[in-house]
């Protein structure tokens, strides 16, 4: 996820509940250094109860954090590990199309690759994803070095 700045994003409220309160309490205690709620579920998903098994219903404040920020160019700028980026072509959240020019617009060198056919959940749960991921994994096409 670049953000929901990011040209990438498709704005919906379908698939998710953010805990208004809760998140505002869990920043201001993170100001001023309480970091004991952070476990805390602070965005609910909306998923098939059938698949509770293999898909999650909510994020706490700490994941949810680690999944944000301010500024996706700075952050692409200044990766220096191999990156890579995988999305399914039939994402609901983000519009695959969008990745490989926006993430060209800042950095050259990061491979992305549009899986055909796929949602956002099944990068994660369909066996066909896994061609894809372990290609990334190995580097394949990757830039190792620093920008």
């Amino acid at each position: 996820m670049l953000g929901p700045r990011a040209p990438t994003y498709r704005p919906t409220e379908a698939w998710a509940a953010p805990y208004i309160p809760r998140i505002i309490a869990l920043a201001l205690l993170n100001r001023v250094g309480i970091h004991a709620f952070d476990h805390l579920k602070v965005l609910a998903f909306a998923i098939d109860p059938k698949r509770a098994d293999i898909l999650t219903d909510h994020y706490s404040w700490l994941l949810t954090r680690g999944f944000a920020t301010k500024d996706y160019a700075a952050d692409l700028r200044n990766a220096f590990c191999p990156t890579a980026v995988l999305v399914g072509e039939k994402d609901e959240l983000f519009d695959a199309e969008k990745f490989a020019p926006t993430i060209a617009a800042v950095r050259t060198g990061i491979p992305v690759t549009v899986v055909p056919g796929l949602s956002h959940i099944e990068m994660t749960t369909d066996p066909r994803a896994v061609p894809a991921i372990v290609a990334a994994v190995r580097g394949a096409g990757a830039v190792h070095t620093n920008p």
